[in-house]
């Protein structure tokens, strides 16, 4: 693995950490992430979608390659994800779906205790 594929995997990671660790600031019980004139990030809470949409392809590619492969989502449409925030664990359950002929995700939280 090149220097750069490392730094491109730490990034990915770490822009989901900050995307789930916002999700869950705002108390987002879900989050769905979809490409629709960009990557669509949107956070539900109670039935109301918080929505930012990224135009970076290379953002999308890394965050989604993430997900993919941490989620290990190569041959499977379901997978979990552990992620720690501020001392708290959270299981986030992923779910991998079509929308319109591209893949699509749903992300669930659990909170650890």
């Amino acid at each position: 693995m090149s220097k750069n594929d490392k730094n491109k995997k730490h990034s990915g990671s770490s822009e989901f950490i900050k995307i789930i660790d916002l999700a869950v600031h705002e108390g987002a019980d879900s989050i769905t992430i979809e490409y629709d004139d960009g990557l669509e990030v949107c956070n539900w809470i109670c039935n109301t979608c918080i929505a930012d949409v990224f135009v970076d392809r290379d953002f999308e590619k890394e965050l989604i390659g993430y997900i993919i492969e941490a989620a290990k989502l190569e041959n499977k449409p379901k997978g979990s994800i552990v992620v720690e925030l501020h001392g708290i664990k959270h299981t986030i359950n992923i779910e991998e779906y079509n929308h319109f002929g591209e893949s699509a995700f749903k992300l669930t939280f659990k909170k650890e205790n």
